[in-house]
């Protein structure tokens, strides 16, 4: 559960820049949730690197298009994590459209 660690979910980690700020805090012991859209290999192969620069963590799919993926993701890493520090959204996908209740 939560305890004293920091916990963090990175869309867009398992290449590119995501992959990067995911790796940037490993190093640090953060947990990462480790998001991929549609290659679940590269997103294990970061997850690997993720573990051996110290830190830990799961991965989560999900296309962040859309709203009820979205809400499962984050519910996942609740379940994960009990709670969630830091957020970066790094995906390359088409723009994050909010509706107006958000």
């Amino acid at each position: 559960m939560a305890g004293d660690k920091k916990h963090a979910l990175i869309t867009g980690s398992s290449r590119g820049i995501g992959r990067g700020i995911a790796l940037a805090l490993a190093e640090g012991g953060i947990k990462i949730a480790v998001h991929y859209y549609q290659n679940e290999r590269a997103a294990k192969d970061t997850l690997e690197q993720v573990r051996e620069r110290g830190g830990d963590g799961f991965l989560v799919q999900a296309d962040v298009t859309q709203l009820d993926q979205i809400n499962e993701m984050f519910r996942k890493v609740k379940s994960a994590f009990g709670k969630l520090d830091i957020s970066s959204v790094m995906h390359g996908r088409r723009p994050l459209r909010f509706s107006k209740r958000h």
